[in-house]
């Protein structure tokens, strides 16, 4: 059997979801754990962003121009910030 693509799945619950980026080319994923999924729509790639040290309860996206913000909370209160830099390859935590 070949293998044409593998997708990186969740092991319990999926909290929350948003589209993300310009054209929405990015799908962002809230789960039980302390990481942000981020998977992009083209290849479905996914990259992970750390910083919470709790399940992620919520998100949410901002986009004005050239602007993408997410923003994101876990159970333990603590929000996070991550801005989309030029051309979508680097995700920042603010």
């Amino acid at each position: 059997m070949l293998i044409c693509l593998q997708l990186v799945g969740h092991y319990d619950e999926v909290l929350d979801v948003r589209f993300w980026g310009r054209d929405d080319s990015q799908v962002v994923v809230a789960t039980n754990i302390s990481l942000l999924k981020i998977f992009d729509r083209s290849t479905w790639a996914c990259r992970t962003v750390s910083g919470h040290t709790d399940c992620i309860v919520a998100i949410d996206t901002y986009q004005k121009g050239s602007t993408c913000l997410l923003a994101s909370g876990a159970k333990v209160h603590l929000k996070h910030a991550v801005q989309l830099q030029q051309y979508e390859h680097v995700v920042k935590v603010i």
